[in-house]
């Protein structure tokens, strides 16, 4: 009875040369070619048969043939897209034939390491067989079953070389695998900060610190109120209501192994409210002997109760003032630029800045002047009125109304005049009054008195 490995063995033998000079493939010609040498070889082991064992003969010749293909495959995997978190390894064979490689990898996402297990069996392998292992990274292995972990990633041909136990070449596989190698799961983590707020909208800017041992990254974001982004660094706005939200904001970093890792955090968005215009002012006069007082008044549509109204008027004065409406009076003149912010459960929900003038509390001149007599005739007495007025506070003095009692008043810049005063036959006493403006606005009054010799 013919034993297949018996006569594999022997036709091995015979023709391992010609073996070595014609490659075997799957085609027709080449199994001509293979049992014709076989027929040639054993022509007269074949004649002395009879009929029942030429029959068995030739069956055992076909299963030779068959035997010595070579087998060249591309596998076919089922490896994910980069759509999922998870990549869940794969799986490949080289197809049908007298030898065959199949193979499985462990997912390459972490908890996982991608480990492949590759297996060659087939009709086509006798017992006892020799395999031969080179996995396309320099590392070669051996056995029916082997495993074998790459540390990067691509494409790889990995053959198996299948010998008789006495080392004659059976036949090879090649097989293509997609690699992920190791350490290609991401770690994802982001930050954020306020970057504006114009109105009811508060927006914030996103950037991912996430980080990968081994390949490159992409993002996808969900802020937590339908909009998503897949940037590196972005940002988003939220639309404020009359009641604070929370949303909670996921970013996904993925790999180009397919895997993912997600961070999440809690965002709180503090209630906003719609509070427009400014805040309104009013002064009492700064002139004596009045004294100039400012009062602010915050808005108030709009705003929560139990809001709280801080004031900074720009003075340099420590510390702020609580409360609306608020008085305030400056010291000195100068422009100032007042501050409203309003809170609200501690947080600012509106803030507002304008200017004033203030003219302190130094704005009204004090007002005085000299008089002399320069000249006298037998009917006149003429006399010199010199302004000795003062003002501080940066202020000047701008204008002077002189009333010399007598009929004759001269207005304008005139801190220094003279008045003619005519002679009666009585002596006459004139009461002179004199009326400084400052730039503040205010103004001062004194008087003086001189007498007109009778004639």
């Amino acid at each position: 009875m013919c034993k297949m490995h018996t006569l594999v063995d022997f036709f091995l033998v015979s023709n391992k040369k010609f073996l070595k000079e014609v490659k075997l493939h799957n085609k027709n010609l080449t199994f001509s070619f293979i049992m014709i040498v076989v027929c040639q070889r054993l022509n007269g082991y074949l004649y002395s048969m009879n009929l029942f064992k030429k029959i068995l003969f030739l069956l055992c010749v076909c299963l030779l043939a068959n035997c010595t293909k070579y087998v060249e495959k591309t596998s076919t995997t089922t490896n994910p897209t980069g759509t999922v978190s998870t990549n869940p390894g794969s799986s490949g064979t080289s197809g049908s034939g007298p030898i065959i490689v199949t193979y499985t990898s462990t997912s390459p996402c972490a908890p996982s390491n991608e480990v492949f297990t590759f297996n060659c069996s087939g009709i086509g392998v006798p017992a006892g067989a020799i395999f031969e292992w080179y996995f396309g990274d320099g590392v070669a292995g051996s056995g029916a079953t082997v495993t074998h972990a790459y540390q990067d990633g691509g494409y790889k041909k990995v053959l198996v070389k299948v010998k008789t136990s006495s080392q004659q070449d059976i036949g090879e596989v090649t097989i293509n695998v997609k690699t992920y190698g190791q350490l290609v799961t991401p770690i994802a983590s982001f930050s954020y900060q306020l970057k504006n707020q114009v109105g009811m909208q508060r927006t914030y800017e996103f950037q991912s610190n996430s980080s990968i041992a081994n390949g490159s990254l992409s993002y996808k974001w969900d802020f937590g109120d339908g909009g998503t982004n897949t940037d590196n660094k972005t940002t988003h706005t939220y639309q404020q209501k009359t009641t604070d939200q929370t949303f909670t904001v996921k970013l996904t970093a993925f790999s180009d192994a397919g895997c993912g890792d997600t961070k999440s955090i809690d965002i709180l968005v503090p209630a906003a409210y719609n509070i427009t215009g400014g805040f309104t002012v009013s002064q009492t006069s700064p002139c004596l002997p009045s004294k100039e007082v400012f009062t602010f008044t915050g808005p108030t549509t709009n705003v929560p109760s139990g809001a709280i109204y801080k004031w900074d008027f720009g003075d340099g004065v420590a510390g702020s003032i609580l409360g609306n409406p608020v008085t305030k009076s400056y010291a000195y003149n100068n422009s100032y630029s007042v501050t409203l912010v309003i809170y609200y459960n501690g947080e600012e929900i509106y803030h507002v800045i304008q200017p004033i003038k203030s003219y302190g509390l130094d704005a009204t001149p004090s007002a005085s002047f000299s008089v002399q007599n320069i000249s006298n005739t037998s009917t006149t007495a003429t006399y010199n009125f010199n302004n000795s007025s003062q003002v501080a506070g940066g202020f000047s003095n701008t204008q002077w109304d002189w009333d010399f009692n007598d009929g004759n008043t001269k207005s304008g810049a005139y801190p220094n005049v003279d008045n003619t005063f005519n002679r009666g036959t009585t002596d006459k006493t004139y009461t002179i009054k004199m009326t400084v403006k400052a730039n503040s606005g205010c103004s001062a009054t004194a008087t003086n008195t001189v007498v007109i010799p009778k004639q």
